[in-house]
Parts: C-alpha cells; structure tokens; sequence
C-alpha cells in the first residue's frame, strides 16, 4: 500500500468518525427532555394529553385546508377520547375497545371487557393497556386485540395507565399506585396517596400526581419512592404537565402554577385566568382554557384570548385547534388568536380532540367519530 493510499484511508475514517459523532449530537439534542413512550420521531396520539407528560401540544400539526376524510356514528356511547399508534385507532365505546385500521377505517377487532373504564386507556408500541371500574388492570397485544395478562386490584382504576419501557403504571380509585412488568403481569412496587384528583404525567425519571389535599406529589418512575411534595394552597383542577424539567398545574383560585420537576419548589404563578379547564404547553407557550375562553400565555405575559364555547383543544407550534360545546372544530392563529378556519362538526355538548402530523380526530358523547385530513 502506497503512502498516498494510507493517508487517504486515515481521511475517509476521519470524516466517517465526524459525521457519526455530529448524528449522534443531533439526536440528543432534538430529543424531547424526559418523554415516556413516545419515540421522538412520532407524534400519535397515544393516551390522554397526548403522551406521558399530558402536554396537548403536537410539534408538527395540519395546516389548512381541511378535508373531511371519514364520518361514522358508533353504537354506543363514547365516555372518553381516542388513542391512536401509528397504523390503528382505538376507541372506547362502553364495555368495548374497537380497533380501526387508520389506512381505510375497517374494523380489525374488538374486545369487550368487564365492567366499565373509568379513564382513557394508554398505547404504545404493540400494548394497550385499560384500567376497569372492576378493578381489572389489563394490558392487550394491540395488533391482535389479545389479552396479555389482567392483574386484579383493590378497587376500581380511577387513571390512564403509564406504559414505559418494562412496566405499566396504574392508579386505583383509592389512591394505590402500582407498578406492573410488562412482561410478567407480576407487581415490582405500590404506593398509597391520600387521595388522587386526575391522571398523572411522567417523566423518565418521575410520576406527578395532582392531590385532592392540594399538593402535587412526585414518585421515582423505578421504585415509586417518593421524591418530593410541594403543597399548592389550593386544590389542583387538571392533571400535571411535564415539559423540560418544569411542572404546569392548574388550581381552584384560578392560576397557573409552574414547578420545578427536581425539587418542587414553585418557580412561578401565572393568573389569574378563571376557571381553567384545560392547558397546553409547548416550548414556544402556553394556551390556557376556560369553559368559555383560550389564552395565549408566552414569557408569562397574555398575548391574546379568543371567547369560544371550549370542549378540548390541543396546540402545536402554529395553530390552536379547538373543539367546542356547539358542534364545531375552530382552528386559530397561534400568533394572533385570529379564527383560520371554523368547521361544522354536527352534534352538541362533549367532544374530545387528538391532532397528529396530517389528520385531526374527533369524537363526541353521542358517538361521532370524524376524520380530518390536512396539508
């Protein structure tokens, strides 16, 4: 081998080394900061909020036009939102799961369960997992509609499970926190809250729980050992949001408390903004909900409101989409609150909203289910 063959073969693996260790930075950098169960690269709609952490915020959204893909009534009545992976759709009807195909919206099984949920279920990659008034914590093989295991519990399961990597996290009506293998079905750790108020988030390192006490507890994710409690002065309204290393919480009294994930020292109250119903956050904002207003928060300050009737909404970096109380799906500005689009979903009262890359999903109490489809 000549001396020029030597030299050239020591650039070639210098450059291959370069461009290996620039992949690697850029996967740790765009990586979201402490998700659970969702791969950086997809953005379905996998429990409530979204994901683990509750954000009902999607990084990449349709854009109008809107074009309405698909329209069904289903028998039953529809209790709580969708989930959705990256080829099937699953919705709870009553005593029932129905799984759609997501290409063509046929049916690819069903599976009826014992009692009825009393919180949405939870899916990622090949698992579905539901909780049952019966006490049932049931984890199914999701692209056979099977049961893997069903552990039986004290009483009812009162929140969306939380599926990681090894376990599946559930919560009991009385306030007992369990973790599961997935693999076994066998119980790893328990632990008893004084009460519970909504589904708790997660982070790759903890489990935050809003409390009826008016506390906000955080547990390890691996071994459910308390990591700290932070009392709040008012009893939490929805259930807490994970978003780099910060927790969102809404109170009673009206204000946006923010924490800090680590300790729980509260870092900031934002407010007050009335009755708040819902909230998402992103890294570009906040959107707060009450029963008849959207506001955008960004550097703590008010940027806009818009009055809508507001059933569920979710945010992404652009737009605001909302579904409201009189039948129809709004699609705002992000930037201005400005009404884009305004879209005749047919029906009255409840409705639940889940927003992937190009499709928008609704579901309402009566039993609505619409597709929409966009750019």
């Amino acid at each position: 081998m000549s001396e020029g063959d030597s030299l050239n073969r020591r650039y070639l693996a210098l450059v291959v080394l370069v461009i290996a260790v620039v992949a690697v930075s850029l996967i740790f950098y765009l990586r979201p900061s402490g998700e659970v169960s969702v791969k950086e690269e997809e953005y379905y709609w996998m429990t409530v909020g979204g994901n683990s952490s509750r954000t009902y915020y999607v990084p990449i959204a349709p854009s109008p036009p809107l074009e309405e893909v698909y329209r069904c009534t289903l028998e039953g009545r529809v209790v709580f939102p969708l989930v959705a992976d990256s080829s099937r759709i699953y919705l709870p009807i009553g005593d029932v799961i129905l799984c759609l195909n997501k290409s063509d919206f046929r049916e690819l099984w069903r599976l009826k369960y014992s009692g009825s949920l009393l919180s949405p279920p939870t899916v990622s990659d090949s698992y579905l997992a539901i909780g049952g008034r019966d006490g049932s914590a049931i984890l199914i093989n999701s692209t056979k509609g099977e049961e893997i295991w069903s552990v039986p519990l004290e009483s009812s399961v009162l929140t969306s499970p939380i599926i990681t990597e090894t376990s599946v996290i559930f919560t009991t009506n009385d306030g007992l926190v369990v973790s599961i293998s997935k693999l076994s079905g066998e119980l790893e750790w328990s632990y008893k809250l004084p009460g519970i108020i909504s589904s708790p988030s997660a982070s790759r390192e903890g489990l935050y729980f809003s409390l009826s006490n008016g506390s906000l507890l955080a547990l390890s994710i691996q071994d459910g050992s308390p990591l700290w409690i932070q009392k709040l002065g008012d009893v939490p309204l929805t259930s807490p949001i994970y978003l780099q290393n910060r927790i969102y919480v809404a109170v009673g009294s009206g204000y946006l408390c923010i924490l800090d994930s680590k300790s729980g020292s509260l870092l900031e109250k934002l407010g007050p903004f009335g009755a708040i119903k819902q909230v998402s956050v992103g890294k570009d904002g906040i959107i707060v909900a009450t029963p008849f207003e959207v506001v955008y928060v960004s550097n703590g300050s008010k940027v806009w409101r818009r009055v809508l009737p507001v059933s569920c909404l979710v945010s992404s970096p652009c737009r605001v989409y909302v579904t409201t109380l009189n039948g129809s799906l709004a699609v705002l500005s992000k930037e201005e609150g400005d009404v884009e689009i305004s879209l005749n979903i047919g029906g009255n009262g409840l409705s639940w909203l889940a927003v992937e890359s190009k499709r928008i999903y609704i579901i309402t109490t009566e039993g609505l289910f619409v597709v929409f489809k966009g750019g």
